[in-house]
């Protein structure tokens, strides 16, 4: 079901309504972008830096659609319904007090969007203003301060004349009383959560505003608003509660992280569709329009947001059968789940798999991870050669000259420490990571006084080319970032050592570096002795 700004009030309580009744929701989000810049994450950031750095990249790009579907089981008839919402949203200002956000986009991204019909007009025309929880707080502080200002004004006038606070004409008696009856039979009516007076003055909006909260002090919440074609002002009341604020959706932790990796959505349908999954009956909530199994609209939101609902509902009835004993439906709130609940999965990662939003996110042992520094033209077969008494690597490259090398048997570290760690050198330098961890954090510290004066390790492009001529051909990607529509290049190899020839060497004609320059990395690490 399509929302956008000419029909969200009247479909508000619907939303609601099927959100308090489902069992589960599925959420996506079409946005103008996906990085601001080549991004900087990489195999061994901590889960506070992750999330810091992809809340960092997306936080300049606008969501411009939202996929709700929410999902609803019935034991009796061993079936799920649902019901689908795809909202056109633009943070467009109503006020001079509201913000006037800017925005970029990515070109690749809006080509995707456009390729697949998406409609640019409509997002700018119908889609839904909204406000961010600071936006709204700032917005609500001044409406407040406003308010107590004229209440003020108002209450120190008729103080002078002896007469009451509130005096309502005669002429517009009947007309208030009308509205107050009107206003207990919207609060009496349970099955109403919107009601919307007709466009009246700015005085009789101010007699409805006395009246109303000074009759019902809690429990209602009233704004102003304008009409698009005529721009005349009416008010709308809304009832509020703490149980109205959608319990089953942190929008806190929306906001605050927008949007999730590329997840490959289509190609896990694709799979749970297949013999190995069983979907159990699925049908479109009767007296709505959604989508179904051959609705085919990959990339709108609403669609996305559908199939994620049904992807959750195969892997979860897989996992039942996965139990002993068999358990034909898993409820939300089963103990099967509860190690899946609130975990995010992170991508392009080498020892974590998810971060956990509501406790303590792992701590692995990195006693197994070494800094390498060296020339410019080193390759991965380099490191490999290197590194080739102690086993398999992986390696994770951070600019030209610098690298992140694990052991793919952490036993043998205390050997790379004997033999390797802080030995004189003038090729090559190993430290430990957490060696490297410090001077990171020392680097950052500097930047945020000297604004990037002087920059660290993993600021640097990494030299995808040069690992790709390096010659060796036994690196495989380990994992990559999805960028739309087309996949990024792999910052990170893992190296098979019992593939290669201890005396394999790299190309006698190396790649000149496309800037011409030689990083000053290397330098930092070579004269910087007390990091």
């Amino acid at each position: 079901m399509e929302v956008t700004k000419s029909n969200f009030s009247e479909l508000l309580p619907k939303i609601k309504q099927s959100i308090d009744e489902s069992d589960f929701i599925g959420v996506d989000t079409e946005l103008t972008g996906l990085y601001s810049s080549r991004s900087e994450e990489h195999a061994f950031d901590t889960m506070e830096d992750r999330y810091m750095k992809i809340r960092e990249q997306c936080s300049k790009f606008l969501i411009i659609q939202f996929g709700l579907s929410t999902f609803k089981y019935h034991p009796e008839e061993k079936k799920y319904t649902h019901v689908d919402f795809n909202f056109y949203v633009f943070p467009r200002p109503h006020s001079r007090q509201a913000p006037d956000p800017r925005f970029i986009c990515q070109t690749s991204s809006v080509h995707f969007l456009a390729s697949h019909g998406f409609d640019f007009n409509k997002v700018i025309y119908e889609g839904i203003p909204y406000l961010t929880f600071a936006q709204e707080s700032k917005i609500r502080d001044h409406v407040t301060r406003r308010y107590k200002t004229e209440r003020s004004s108002i209450k120190q006038t008729p103080k002078a004349n002896g007469q009451k606070t509130v005096e309502i004409p005669a002429e517009h008696k009947n007309f208030i009383a009308d509205i107050n009856k009107r206003v207990d039979a919207f609060i009496a009516d349970e099955s109403q959560t919107v009601m919307q007076l007709e466009p009246c003055s700015a005085f009789l909006r101010k007699l409805i505003y006395e009246t109303v909260q000074q009759k019902h002090k809690t429990g209602l919440e009233m704004s102003s608003k304008v009409t698009e074609n005529t721009n005349q002002r009416y008010i709308t009341i809304l009832k509020c509660s703490d149980q109205d604020k959608l319990n089953k959706i942190d929008e806190q932790e929306i906001n605050d992280l927008p949007f999730l990796e590329s997840t490959g959505l289509s190609e896990i349908f694709r799979l749970v569709k297949g013999k190995s999954f069983e979907l159990p009956a699925i049908e479109i909530e009767e007296g709505f329009k959604g989508y179904n199994l051959n609705s085919e609209k990959y990339h709108e939101a609403g669609y996305d947001a559908f199939l994620a609902g049904l992807c959750y509902i195969a892997m979860t009835q897989k996992l039942g059968t996965l139990l002993t004993p068999k358990v034909e439906h898993l409820e939300t709130s089963s103990k099967a789940l509860s190690r899946y609940v609130n975990r995010f999965f992170i991508r392009q990662h080498f020892d974590i798999v998810c971060l956990n939003l509501n406790g303590p996110d792992p701590e692995p042992d990195r006693s197994n991870v070494f800094y390498v520094s060296f020339p410019e033209d080193w390759k991965t077969v380099d490191l490999v050669e290197l590194f080739l008494p102690y086993g398999n690597i992986y390696v994770h490259w951070l600019d030209d000259v610098s690298a992140l090398v694990a052991l793919k048997s952490p036993g043998n570290a205390l050997a790379v420490r004997t033999s390797l760690l802080n030995k004189s050198n003038r090729i090559y330098r190993v430290k430990l990571y957490s060696e490297y961890q410090k001077w990171t954090m020392q680097q950052l510290q500097s930047n945020k006084k000297e604004e990037n004066k002087k920059s660290y390790p993993s600021d640097s492009k990494p030299s995808v080319s040069k690992r790709k001529n390096s010659g060796s051909g036994e690196g495989s990607s380990v994992c990559n970032m999805d960028l739309i529509p087309e996949d990024d290049e792999n910052e990170a190899e893992t190296v098979d050592c019992s593939e290669l020839h201890p005396t394999k060497k790299r190309k006698a004609v190396e790649e000149e570096n496309e800037t011409g320059e030689v990083s000053s990395t290397a330098r930092v690490f070579e004269e910087e002795n007390t990091w």
